[in-house]
């Protein structure tokens, strides 16, 4: 009696097992057809900001090196990079740049960096698992390399015994090199020591900002020229600033030269230098003459540009005026500092004569300019086109019959269009496209409308002279305007598993969505899709999509969404590429190809679960075998494994335990175990990293203990990785008449729980 009663409860379980769509099993093998998958998993990133975001300041001569704090479970990080207006920059001017994708740890060294600019970066972390959440942006920081100090002036002419030179004082730093020479501006540099001290690298230190330098007798009323670096706290010196020439009073030397005066704008090519003739009556000969020039405001060295000693001509002479024509390297939009002086004979007490400078005399003069833009926009309304926001050029302000236009072109080199014309204090110019069919009138040229992308602007003064166009010129970062068409689509990438509000879903799949940084040209894009991974971005597309409107997503500082842009099935991955279109219907660059796959509802995971995962299977829907390589074998495989024995016969040989391997070869294994248990049984189903495709796996167990009539309970969790991590609660599902009812707990990483009957 006992022992059949111990047979009955373990036909029991056989039957329960078997009642789990137990025919599949006994059906012919299917041909499968194929398909690919992949496992991914870390799933730990929150998308916290990295904290402690750090730039160097003034600590290396060539470099600033960027570090933060670690963010949990993020696999790299993107470093943003802006140039900025001061070491205090307001955050909403900046205009941010991806510099680095991957840096490794958390620190970064750029060296696309310049002296005497400011540099502002964040950091946001990524995770190679989630690549569809983006962390969210630090704090920004600002840093420089070293730098010279600025403004170093040199005094000429003005104490008999020393030469004075002062500069700008630099934060960050040890100190100061102060290197002077005897040679022009060829070499020979020492280093200015104070009096009574011999150290050869002297180094000022940080807070002085003037020194008096007295040269040797040798050197008195002689030409020397100075130059200054900085010396950080690390020990890095700066380069060079720009070179400065002083040079001491000599009684006798020639006075400063009067009425001298340098052209402002009077030409779009060339600056005037006039003054009052003067010669050396003493000596009844003709002086020699220097002139020298420099960017007002800049750091920039004096530049010889005259001198008679270097076998120059002597100034040409009108009357009592003499004048010399500077066309040497001008350019517009810049200020120049010229400074003259006549270098005469001087007879010394001995009987022998010197050369020595007389004093300087000095004054600014520019080009003829054209007119930077500060602000350009597309416009649509009253119609279409583009409205700039002009400033005045040098002298622009003393002038207010100036005029200003705009010419447009297709290509940066031009041939260049003129488009439209502004006069006065009237600065706001709007240029409307231009077309072939437009209306006969001047600015009627053969050029389509969105061809336009780069632009350059003209000074006309009242007698018709016109400027150099804002084109090859340093002024703008030596480039015309441009407006240009999106580029390549920045931070992007097609995301997997992603659920973002208002997605749509198709057989239990929802569409897979791109996200990207936002770009304030982009109106909308257009969209590749491919089914497989194909050779490049112009491999043609499987399906294409266009009018796609990106969407904000969520509070991740500046990404967008496209959501809803291909529909691929459960487990199957589609290759993505977009291209931004602007206002005006120009199409940019096409980003990269990325792959991506959809998220799945709740229902979905169950029945992928249950097929390819959970054994022994409940309600198993057969058209999901059809899929993937391999599926045909299943069934005889299941039917030969040690676990099909234990479950399909009764008897005492369905007690005990078998381990079974996953047909993946991929070391999953699914465990049986059956013992008695009071007047029913236990069951128990344990999974380690089991599955039969490779995009997901299970781990855990679930207990069953039942009576002789099949009812009881089942108990336990399992983990679900790969491409669509999950757990799943066994804590509302039961055994009734050896069936499964109730329903799953399923919790999808990153979404709410939801509960999910067995049937679904």
């Amino acid at each position: 009696m006992k022992k059949f009663a111990i047979i009955l409860i373990i036909s029991i379980f056989c039957f329960l097992f078997m009642s789990c769509n137990w025919a599949v099993w006994k059906d012919d093998p299917i041909d499968y057809g194929s398909g690919q998958g992949n496992t991914n998993s870390g799933f730990l990133f929150s998308g916290t900001a990295p904290t402690s975001v750090y730039a160097t300041k003034a600590r290396f001569s060539d470099s600033i090196v960027v570090s933060w704090n670690s963010v949990n479970g993020a696999d790299y990080y993107e470093v943003f990079k802006a140039e900025a207006e001061s070491r205090n920059p307001n955050e909403e001017d900046l205009i941010w740049e991806r510099m680095a994708v991957a840096p490794v740890g958390t620190s970064i060294t750029d060296t696309d960096v310049e002296t005497g600019k400011y540099y502002s970066y964040r950091v946001r972390g990524r995770s190679s698992s989630l690549l569809s959440v983006l962390g969210d942006y630090s704090e920004i920081s600002t840093g420089w390399v070293l730098m010279p100090p600025s403004n170093l002036q040199a005094s000429q002419g003005a104490d008999t015994d020393y030469i004075n030179l002062s500069w700008d004082t630099v934060d960050n730093v040890q100190g100061y090199r102060i290197e002077w020479s005897d040679n022009g501006y060829e070499g020979g540099w020492n280093t200015a020591i104070p009096e009574g001290m011999d150290a050869e690298d002297y180094v000022f230190p940080s807070s002085v900002g003037e020194f008096n330098f007295a040269p040797s007798n040798q050197y008195l009323g002689l030409s020397l020229y100075f130059r200054i670096r900085s010396i950080s706290v690390a020990g890095d010196e700066s380069s060079a600033s720009g070179r400065k020439l002083g040079y001491t009073l000599v009684q006798g030397a020639p006075t400063a030269p009067t009425n001298f005066v340098a052209s402002k704008a009077a030409s779009a090519t060339a600056i005037e230098l006039s003054w009052d003739y003067m010669k050396d009556e003493i000596h009844d000969k003709d002086y020699d003459w220097e002139i020298y020039r420099s960017a007002v405001g800049s750091n920039s060295s004096e530049l010889l540009i005259f001198s008679t000693l270097e076998g120059d001509p002597l100034p040409s002479v009108s009357g009592s005026t003499m004048t010399y024509t500077d066309t040497r390297n001008l350019s517009a939009g810049v200020e120049y500092k010229y400074t003259i002086r006549a270098i005469g004979e001087v007879d010394r007490a001995d009987g022998s004569t010197i050369k020595a400078n007389g004093l300087p005399s000095e004054d600014t003069g520019y080009l003829l300019s054209p007119p930077s833009v500060t602000n350009m926009e597309i416009v649509t309304s009253p119609s279409v086109g583009f409205r700039f926001t002009v400033e005045k050029p040098l002298g622009g302000e003393d002038h207010p019959e100036w005029r200003y236009r705009v010419y447009g072109a297709n290509a940066s080199s031009g041939p260049w269009h003129f488009l439209t014309e502004v006069t006065g204090d009237d600065l706001e110019v709007f240029s409307p496209f231009i077309t072939s069919s437009a209306s006969a009138t001047a600015r009627t040229v053969s050029i389509e409308a969105n061809s336009y992308e780069y632009f350059s602007t003209t000074t006309v003064t009242d007698d018709g002279t016109e400027s150099a166009q804002l084109q090859n010129t340093p002024i703008n970062d030596n480039q015309p305007i441009s407006f240009a068409r999106p580029s390549a689509a920045s931070g992007y990438n097609v995301t997997d598993n992603l659920l973002a509000s208002g997605m749509s879903v198709s057989n239990g799949v929802y569409q897979i969505a791109a996200t990207m940084d936002r770009d304030s040209l982009v109106e909308y894009y257009n969209v590749r899709i491919w089914h497989s991974e194909p050779a490049s971005v112009n491999t043609p597309a499987d399906e294409e999509r266009t009018d796609i409107r990106p969407e904000s997503y969520g509070d991740v500082g500046d990404a967008v969404i496209l959501k809803d842009i291909a529909s691929p099935g459960f487990g199957t991955r589609y290759w993505v590429a977009v291209q931004g279109v602007d206002t005006i219907g120009r199409e940019g660059e096409w980003s990269r190809v990325d792959s991506g796959y959809g998220a799945i509802t709740g229902a979905t995971l169950i029945r992928i679960m249950q097929a390819y995962g959970l054994k022994p299977w409940e309600s198993i829907d057969t058209s999901l075998l059809t899929q993937w390589p391999g599926s045909a074998e299943l069934n005889q495989r299941w039917k030969d494994s040690g676990i099909y024995d234990k479950v399909a016969q009764a008897g005492t040989g369905s007690l005990g335990s078998v381990t079974q391997e996953s047909i993946t070869g991929d070391g999953g294994t699914i465990s049986y175990n059956a013992v008695i248990s009071g007047l029913g049984g236990r069951v128990t189903f344990s999974y380690r990293n089991f599955g039969e495709v490779d995009f997901l796996k299970i781990s855990g167990n679930y207990v069953m203990d039942v009576d002789m009539g099949g009812t009881g309970s089942c108990t336990g969790a399992i983990t679900v990785s790969g491409w669509y991590p999950a757990t799943i609660g066994f804590d509302n599902i039961s055994v009734s008449s050896q069936k499964f009812v109730g329903s799953y707990t399923v919790t999808q990483t990153g979404r709410e729980s939801e509960e999910v009957s067995p049937n679904q």
